[in-house]
C-alpha cells in the first residue's frame, strides 16, 4: 500500500475468501493487521481491514489467521490473544465476537479453525516446549438440504432471524448438487429459520 508496509507472511483461504497478515513494519510498531479479500464476479476485492482495538505496539496481531465457513480467527502471539470474528454476508463485513487470552509469555496465538473447532498454538509455553489449546465454538449446527424427490437440485438460501428483534443474524446459500451442507454458529438466543430460493422451494 502507500505506506509500503505490507509483509504477507501468512494467509488463509476458504471458499472465495482470503485473509492475510500485514506486518506494518514501515510504521515501526509491528502492531499488525488482518486483511480480508473476497472473489466476486471474477475480481478480488478487499472488504475489510481488521486491527486490534487497543492498538498496542509489537503484538503481531494477524501473525496467524484462519478461516472456516463464516468464522475468522486472528492471532496476536505477542499479546497472547486470539480475536474471533464472524460474517453474515459472505465475507463483505466481519463483526467481532470474542477474544481469547492465554498466559502471558506463552505466545498464545497461532490459530487453526475447522468447522466449530478452534485450535490455538502457544509456542512459548513450557519453557518453549510449546502447547496446543482446543476450543469448541458453541451453538453450532450443520444445515443440510437435499433433493428428496430426485428431480434436480439447484441450491437454496437460508436465513436465521433473531426473536423478538427481527434482526438477520446469519444467512447463506447452499451450493448446487444433489445436496447442500453448511455449518452455522450463533450466539445464545431464540431464532426463526427461513428457507427458500431455487426452483424447488417445496424441498
Amino acid at each position: 500500500d502507500s505506506d509500503e508496509d505490507i509483509d504477507v507472511l501468512l494467509a488463509s483461504v476458504y471458499d472465495n475468501t482470503i485473509a492475510w497478515y500485514e506486518n506494518e513494519c514501515a510504521r515501526g510498531n509491528r502492531t499488525g493487521a488482518a486483511h480480508v479479500i473476497v472473489l466476486s464476479e471474477g475480481r478480488w476485492t478487499e472488504t475489510q481491514k481488521l486491527v486490534p482495538a487497543d492498538g498496542v505496539a509489537y503484538t503481531r496481531f494477524g501473525a496467524s489467521v484462519s478461516l472456516s465457513n463464516r468464522i475468522l480467527a486472528v492471532g496476536a502471539p505477542f499479546a497472547d490473544s486470539v480475536s474471533i470474528y464472524r460474517t453474515i454476508d459472505g465475507g463483505m463485513t466481519w463483526g467481532f465476537v470474542q477474544q481469547l487470552v492465554g498466559i502471558t509469555g506463552d505466545r498464545f496465538g497461532m490459530v487453526s479453525v475447522s468447522g466449530n473447532t478452534l485450535v490455538v498454538g502457544a509456542y512459548g509455553a513450557g519453557a518453549d516446549e510449546g502447547a496446543a489449546h482446543a476450543f469448541q465454538l458453541l451453538n453450532c449446527a450443520s444445515m443440510t438440504m437435499a433433493d428428496t424427490l430426485g428431480d434436480g437440485w439447484n441450491g437454496a438460501f437460508y436465513t436465521f432471524i433473531a426473536v423478538p428483534t427481527g434482526n438477520v443474524v446469519e444467512t447463506g446459500t447452499l451450493a448446487l448438487g444433489s445436496s447442500g451442507t453448511d455449518d452455522v454458529c450463533l450466539a445464545d438466543g431464540c431464532y426463526t429459520l427461513e428457507v427458500g430460493g431455487g426452483d424447488f422451494d417445496s424441498e
